[in-house]
């Protein structure tokens, strides 16, 4: 539940889908990576329960799953950071440094959860991998 709740609150973020605009971009995928807290305690709670009873092929989808929630926290900062210009040129003065730790955070939020279910993906895929040859042999 915690899961379905979380991540269908991340995907309505994206809606309406403005992808092009400098402004809309820049406050969605901030607001994406803030959002993406209770989608990640629901997706750990799944894989916990898949690690300790779940089939091989729920565990396959959930670790694959992980990899690419990696690569698409990648792609979004990388899109991200080619709209930092932009809005440093866009904010008055006296706002920059409020801008500044809005960047700071987006940018740590990306690589953690980048670098989280990336590690998540990873360790999934090779437990997978042990379980299987210790079953074959």
């Amino acid at each position: 539940m915690l899961a379905l709740v979380g991540w269908t609150d991340w995907l309505l973020l994206w809606f309406p889908f403005r992808l092009g605009v400098p402004e809309w971009e820049f406050g969605t995928i901030s607001g994406a990576f803030d959002a993406m807290a209770l989608g990640t305690i629901g997706f750990l709670v799944l894989a916990t329960v898949v690690a300790r009873g779940g089939t091989r092929t729920l565990g396959r989808v959930l670790a694959l799953t992980a990899l690419g929630v990696s690569l698409l926290c990648l792609v979004l900062w990388v899109l991200y950071l080619l709209n930092v210009p932009l809005a440093v040129n866009a904010v008055q003065p006296e706002l920059k440094g409020v801008l500044e730790k809005s960047v700071i955070k987006t940018s740590l939020l990306a690589l953690f959860y980048a670098g989280g279910y990336g590690a998540l993906g990873v360790y999934g895929l090779r437990l997978l991998n042990v379980k299987t040859k210790g079953a074959v042999g």
